[in-house]
């Protein structure tokens, strides 16, 4: 009864007949009895009625009840039992597809690795892996192809994202022998720009102002920064800064120095 629950018959054979025909159910057996003052043949296998479960994940043993006498038997129109061989039965329910775990959104730099992982349960399980990208709209089947490998596993591996993937969302399809197949829901890829900073190289004479420009490339989507740079004391002496960026807030800005160090932390209040 753990993985069976009974929900009647259908097709008894109309050579029986409902009318003396009862079938019920009680703790997990089901009873079947029918009598009639007429003897009934068949000469060929007879099917004599259907009964109907509904099923949960799992296998169950469908056993004869023979160990008590006349639990299962036949008897003729004089009341004499046939000789009969009762043959058991097994039955298994397959695990319908479904998703425990979906995947999580990922934050990356670009060019670098990452992957999204799908736990999921079904007999015959089987993956697909599918993107967006147009924020959700649609959706397309993902191959192994470019930057991805494992469409079909239950892990999705990204190899170098490009920060054009920056945005798009993915899913996992998953199928097996039951339907329907179920639908993950989706995970976020955040991609964002590898910064390169540079100290510019100068030359100068003894008691020259030098000006050291810091440099950047892809500074995007930044609200803050801190920076160390060390120097050598002996030869440099810091006296401020200048040229700030019109993008960073001069009220959100600092720049000091301490022994062999230069210090920049600031906050960019406009991206």
């Amino acid at each position: 009864p753990d993985v069976l629950s009974f929900n009647g018959y259908q097709n008894l054979n109309t050579r029986i007949g409902s009318s003396n025909f009862v079938c019920n159910e009680q703790d997990g057996k089901v009873y079947m009895s029918w009598a009639s003052g007429t003897a009934v043949n068949f000469s060929t296998d007879t099917t004599l009625v259907k009964l109907k479960f509904t099923a949960s994940t799992g296998s169950v043993n469908l056993v004869w009840n023979t160990d008590v006498a006349g639990n299962c038997e036949y008897v003729n129109i004089n009341g004499d039992k046939h000789v009969t061989a009762f043959s058991n039965a097994s039955f298994v329910v397959y695990q319908k597809p479904v998703v425990n775990t979906h995947p999580t959104d990922k934050l990356i730099a670009e060019l670098t690795n990452t992957s999204f992982n799908v736990s999921a349960l079904a007999t015959g399980i089987t993956y697909q892996w599918q993107v967006s990208t147009n924020g959700g709209n649609s959706y397309s089947n993902i191959s192994n192809a470019g930057v991805y490998s494992g469409a079909k596993t239950a892990t999705l591996s990204i190899t170098g994202a490009p920060l054009t993937m920056n945005g798009y969302l993915y899913r996992c399809v998953v199928g097996g022998t039951c339907s329907p197949s179920v639908i993950s829901e989706s995970a976020l890829l955040m991609v964002l720009p590898k910064i390169t900073v540079t100290a510019g190289t100068i030359a100068g004479c003894p008691g020259n102002t030098l000006v050291v420009p810091i440099n950047v490339q892809r500074f995007i989507d930044v609200a803050s920064f801190s920076l160390i740079l060390a120097y050598d004391p002996a030869i440099l002496t810091y006296t401020g800064y200048q040229s700030l960026n019109a993008g960073i807030s001069p009220s959100g800005f600092v720049a000091n120095a301490k022994g062999d160090r230069f210090f920049l932390p600031g906050i960019q209040q406009i991206r």
